[in-house]
């Protein structure tokens, strides 16, 4: 199996609207990392999880949707931004932004 640090954090389409997954992949009980995935060509949300599920159980590692929304990436004005209705939030972690399931901080704090 390769290590956690080999899987990217963030997959995204480079411009555009789309739907994106946040999924945490596990290689033992006790080491786990959150993920993004997003891209025009899912319909539906569902589509994401299931060409990255089998990708990732090929390498070994378990994974589970904490999850998701949709994306406006606007590169040429250097802007991403992250919408959902989900129990997904961005948070700030030691300086940095990340993405987080429900772990009670928030940007800025």
């Amino acid at each position: 199996m390769v290590g956690l640090n080999s899987v990217p954090d963030v997959e995204i389409d480079p411009e555009g609207k789309f739907k994106y997954i946040l999924v945490k992949i596990s290689s033992t009980e006790s080491e786990s990392k959150l993920i993004v995935r997003g891209t025009k060509k899912a319909e539906f949300h569902p589509d994401i999880f299931a060409k990255v599920e089998p990708e990732l159980k090929s390498s070994g590692f378990s994974c589970e949707v904490q999850g998701g929304g949709k994306i406006i990436h606007q590169p040429e004005g250097k802007s991403i931004k992250v919408f959902s209705k989900s129990t997904v939030s961005v948070c700030m972690h030691n300086g940095r932004l990340e993405f987080c399931a429900r772990c009670g901080n928030r940007p800025g704090g």
